[in-house]
């Protein structure tokens, strides 16, 4: 059954079996953050945000020969930005795992693995507190994480917003490729320059 998915006794074996003690603590995270979300937003099924965010990061340690094995295993077709990118590369095949492997076939769930690292235009609320979860619970290194949790049960558009501007300014100072959905969900989002220095000229 699907709920049984939020048993630690069923999750945590899950995830030792693919991933470090401290990306499983991560995974925790971000599907306690993602239920907490759910739960304010008074979405319909915050168990599914739970279940999304417990395994979004399933793919995350894979090398990418491994990823791309999988990705052939199961036919999807790769563009140029995800064939040779790990970083980007582990969310599509994380939701192929949690399709094929863990039997999960729901589409809202499997979307939201799929698009946690990227976002993308249009997102549905269960994506977007899943994306946003994931760079809140990684919060030490990001500017803005503790606005973005605030604005999360408030405003996520606004937190989406901001998790997609600083995702950009992250691989901007790191020298690395911008992927087009993480630069269509930004421009999807943003707000006007004048709302946005007015709302976030102070530091929280």
């Amino acid at each position: 059954p699907l709920l049984a998915h939020c048993s630690e006794e069923i999750y945590l074996p899950i995830l030792k079996k693919h991933l470090s003690r401290s990306r499983v603590k991560h995974s925790v995270g971000v599907a306690q953050l993602s239920l907490h979300f759910a739960q304010k937003l008074q979405c319909p099924t915050p168990e599914h945000a739970f279940i999304a965010g417990i395994y979004h990061d399933i793919a995350k340690e894979k090398s990418t020969q491994d990823l791309q094995t999988i990705a052939q295993q199961y036919g999807l077709l790769l563009g140029d930005e995800e064939r040779n990118s790990p970083t980007t590369l582990h969310a599509p095949i994380g939701m192929l795992m949690v399709r094929h492997e863990l039997g999960i076939s729901h589409s809202r769930i499997l979307k939201a693995i799929r698009w946690h690292t990227t976002g993308r235009a249009r997102m549905s609320l269960l994506e977007k507190i899943v994306y946003v979860a994931d760079i809140v619970d990684s919060g030490k290194k990001v500017e803005h994480a503790l606005l973005i949790e605030k604005l999360a049960t408030t405003d996520i558009d606004r937190a989406v917003w901001i998790t997609a501007r600083e995702t950009l300014k992250h691989l901007l100072n790191k020298d690395r490729k911008i992927c087009k959905q993480g630069l269509s969900c930004y421009n999807y989002y943003a707000i006007p320059d004048s709302i946005s220095a007015q709302k976030f000229s102070s530091r929280p």
